[in-house]
């Protein structure tokens, strides 16, 4: 349950993992190496996903750290007049970023996968570049700043020593990490990711992550119910056709098939009660018949 919630993913708290987790079991079906008992378990973990997706958002960078990464630049772009940053990225604090950074009055451009109208959140006063252009505006701009949350690497060491004219900046705001580390190597380049912009950059998840855990303990209890009855499930079929033959021999043979239902209810009723009362204390006994009381009202 907490794989299939991102908790144990890269990229923390991601919700790609419940579609690997619902394909990893219709496989094992497809392939007949699995059993009711793993069925249900797995299908306990992906309602848990879904829960924990509706209910909290979990994120391994804080927003905040937006601030911290024009800070950063803050003397270089008082010195420049026209300060130019390429920003990888259209998420929260992605779209964060370039916002301080038009406040700044930075020219910026943003990478875009794809570009749908009114479901792509573009800042305003940002310039749209096609992700796929990335590596030509490395050339352009005096900072870049990934932010994605992307597995793999947006921004390699090769593409930036191939550069004839490189950023002076170069900022990895992602976890894991967008920007190969190796780039810290490269003359002229001032390198930054989470780990040497501070702790306070971490994504503080603790309250998130006491509704995550309701929500856990909740599914695994309602598994362990199901497992619990269905260890059991031979010994209840046993007594049910017990109770039924039990029930179906006493009845007479003279009554039409609606009076056979009715008189079959009221004796397996009957039949039950009656099979357990030496189980039940006078108080259990009446909370019965309040609640039938209660449920005919």
């Amino acid at each position: 349950m907490e794989v299939a919630s991102g908790l144990h993913s890269m990229i923390f708290g991601e919700d790609q993992i419940v579609s690997q987790v619902k394909e990893a079991i219709q496989t094992a079906n497809k392939e007949k190496v699995s059993d009711p008992i793993l069925n249900t378990l797995f299908r306990y973990s992906v309602t848990c996903a879904k829960e924990v997706k509706s209910s909290v958002l979990l994120r391994s960078v804080s927003p905040s750290v937006a601030q911290k990464a024009v800070e950063l630049l803050d003397e270089s772009i008082k010195a420049k007049s026209e300060f130019k940053v390429l920003v990888i990225g259209n998420g929260e604090v992605g779209r964060s970023v370039c916002r301080k950074l038009i406040q700044s009055q930075c020219k910026v451009y943003m990478t875009l996968r794809s570009y749908r109208h009114g479901e792509t959140i573009v800042p305003g006063g940002c310039i749209p570049i096609d992700y796929d252009s990335r590596q030509e505006y490395l050339e352009k701009v005096d900072a870049v700043i990934s932010t994605t949350l992307s597995p793999h690497h947006t921004i390699s060491y090769k593409m930036l020593i191939e550069c004839t004219k490189k950023p002076e900046y170069v900022i990895d705001l992602a976890v894991p990490r967008d920007i190969d580390p190796d780039v810290a190597a490269i003359d002229g380049i001032k390198y930054y990711n989470i780990d040497t912009i501070g702790t306070f950059a971490i994504k503080d998840n603790s309250k998130e992550m006491e509704i995550v855990n309701n929500i856990i303990e909740k599914q695994m209890a309602k598994c362990y119910d199901w497992f619990t009855i269905h260890k059991y499930a031979d010994d209840i079929t046993y007594i049910k056709d017990l109770a039924t033959k039990k029930v179906m021999d006493n009845l007479p043979q003279d009554l039409t098939e609606e009076e056979k239902i009715e008189k079959a209810i009221s004796k397996a009723v009957d039949y039950i009660i009656y099979s357990i009362k030496d189980d039940l204390t006078k108080d259990m006994f009446l909370k019965i018949i309040e609640g039938i009381e209660a449920k005919k009202q």
